[in-house]
């Protein structure tokens, strides 16, 4: 197979050594040779109120009075929970009623696990205060809210690849079982991987790995994935596909199909005379 660009040289080299078990855990050049981006960090916690008994609810609507200085919203009528937005940085903080927390719309895990803390410190600050009349018990409980010490931290990457050839989505879903009988000879974690790709349903090629992780893979050469939880999960997960996805290569390129863009027709502009009558 001929290859017809320095990008998918580096990337053969790359898989041979991965194949050969030269790569090191923390080699991300793989990743870096497909110009990956992180889109979104979503992170899920629990939260909790000392001294309540495990697997309390509380009645989320009644803090939105509460803390609506704060920017908060709810409407149960398109999403069952309390939502706040940050502008710096960017992102967004939802508790649900059972007090599981989710923070997206962050690119990194570090800036999740900042806005979850100012999260839980404008609740303590919005509660504080007492008052007299309904719901004086809920905002006393919670002025003591915190993040459960023992919950475990659920880490969801989406992250944008391109790779530098199209992709025959065809013949990606046909050559599964020829690439597994391959794999077989080699140690790898994945014990399984589907591959499902209707055009009709969905333009792009879904490739789900086990344990959990997905990539969407598109004719132009395009991947999303996600359902990992670090950047090493995505350099392996990618390094397992790479070699079925040179397997399914289009050997002609977008030039040489012919495909190009027609220019726009112009619009030709109306002008509107006394009489009401249009002229072009």
């Amino acid at each position: 197979m001929e290859i017809h660009s320095e990008r998918e040289r580096q990337l053969k080299e790359v898989i041979k050594k991965a194949e050969a078990g030269e790569l090191k855990d923390d080699d991300l050049e793989v990743l870096k040779l497909l110009h990956a981006r992180v889109q979104n960090i979503v992170l899920s916690l629990r939260l909790e109120i000392p001294g309540a008994p495990p697997n309390t609810n509380i009645d989320v609507k009644s803090i939105t009075r509460y803390t609506k200085k704060e920017g908060s919203k709810y409407n149960d009528s398109r999403f069952r929970a309390f939502r706040r937005g940050f502008c710096d940085p960017s992102g967004g903080v939802h508790m649900f009623q059972g007090m599981g927390t989710i923070v997206t719309g962050t690119k990194n895990k570090l800036v999740a696990e900042y806005l979850i803390n100012v999260f839980v410190e404008s609740m303590r600050r919005c509660t504080t205060a007492r008052g007299r009349g309904r719901g004086n018990s809920l905002r006393s409980s919670l002025s003591h809210i915190r993040v459960r010490e023992r919950s475990k931290e659920g880490v969801n990457i989406v992250c944008n690849m391109r790779l530098p050839f199209y992709v025959d989505l065809d013949r990606l879903a046909a050559s599964l079982d020829e690439f597994q009988l391959r794999r077989k000879t080699q140690r790898t974690h994945f014990k399984d991987m589907t591959i499902e790709y209707k055009p009709k349903n969905f333009i792009g090629a879904i490739v789900k790995i086990h344990p959990k992780s997905t990539i969407l893979v598109f004719r132009p050469g395009s991947m999303v994935t996600t359902g990992v939880r670090s950047m090493q999960q995505t350099r392996s997960i990618v390094l397992y596909i790479l070699p079925l996805l040179f397997m399914c290569r289009e050997e002609e390129c977008a030039s040489t199909l012919g495909i190009t863009m027609l220019p726009r027709r112009k619009k030709k502009k109306r002008r509107v005379v006394k009489n009401n009558k249009t002229k072009t």
